[in-house]
């Protein structure tokens, strides 16, 4: 009883700590983002093949020339982010889709999917949140949120390398 109360608060504790130790490490700018021309297109390729076991619908009309400048590693905890809360959050019953195209001089992804009904109970992390909005803002870029009824949509939004 008591032990396992205390083992679960600890992990929690450390999970904590670890997002606000990446946090801090991320905003204070040590180890400055190690940005290098990327295929926009490998890049959606890359996410897409992560959602896989979600099923998600995918149109991907993101053209072979598209190039972003970007940290991969850093983009990687963007993915890894909306992945975990997918797991957490999304309704797998539910369509998801992820649209993947160029709007002038941007690439922009937006995945949407249904809320599971216990989503409340698993409670997000605005921790997390944080973070993807500095990743995507130290790329020149931002992230966008919406939620109505039981549909929740995030859209990524690069700037096109020129």
């Amino acid at each position: 009883g008591g032990w396992e109360g205390r083992d679960k608060k600890t992990g929690q504790m450390r999970k904590r700590v670890g997002r606000l130790l990446e946090y801090a490490s991320i905003y204070s700018g040590q180890g400055r983002p190690q940005k290098r021309p990327v295929s926009a297109r490998a890049l959606a390729g890359q996410f897409t093949s992560e959602l896989v076991h979600f099923n998600p619908l995918i149109d991907n009309k993101i053209g072979d020339d598209a190039i972003i400048s970007a940290d991969p590693e850093l983009l990687e905890r963007v993915f890894d982010n909306l992945i975990s809360n997918l797991h957490k959050h999304a309704d797998v019953a539910q369509p998801m889709s992820l649209s993947c195209r160029q709007v002038g001089q941007s690439i922009v992804l937006e995945l949407e999917n249904g809320i599971a009904e216990n989503a409340a109970a698993a409670k997000g992390n605005t921790m997390g949140q944080k973070i993807v909005e500095y990743i995507m803002q130290i790329h020149g870029g931002s992230v966008a949120v919406r939620q109505k009824d039981n549909r929740y949509a995030v859209t990524l939004t690069f700037a096109m390398k020129n």
